[in-house]
């Protein structure tokens, strides 16, 4: 008989993200939103998911619910930001990893459409989320 191997238990931090600041740019038009998080790298099994709502668009006396734009990826594989300021664009929503060495990392998210609010969500393998709802000021 084969010995029974048991599972390894491994605790990962919890997910965390703080110290949200939202700001307007004029060029390139939008809106961006900074925040930092202590969530490791490494492993790579944490989860951004960034959320912005938008409001319903109006064309004539109708209205129409626009859907959101989702942007989902693998904490580690969020894009480094590039040197410089936000190039022009017509993607509606970048999302970027400032450089530094860690264990703290800050992020941005840049919106270039109307929005309503912008849900930051962090989320751990084992179901775990932190997340932050950022409304239209």
């Amino acid at each position: 008989r084969g010995r029974r191997e048991e599972p390894l238990d491994v605790h990962l931090p919890d997910p965390v993200v703080t110290n949200f600041v939202i700001k307007k740019s004029v060029t390139p038009p939008g809106v961006m939103l900074d925040w930092s998080t202590d969530t490791p790298l490494d492993p790579p099994v944490y989860t951004l998911r960034i959320t912005v709502n938008q409001p319903p668009k109006k064309i004539g006396p109708f209205t129409f619910p626009q859907p959101p734009i989702i942007q989902q990826m693998p904490l580690a594989t969020v894009p480094l930001d590039e040197p410089g300021p936000i190039p022009p664009g017509a993607d509606p929503l970048r999302v970027r990893r400032m450089p530094g060495a860690g264990p703290g990392f800050n992020y941005y998210v840049f919106v270039r459409v109307p929005f309503t609010q912008i849900v930051v969500r962090l989320s751990s393998p084992d179901g775990r989320v932190d997340q932050h709802v950022e409304l239209v000021s």
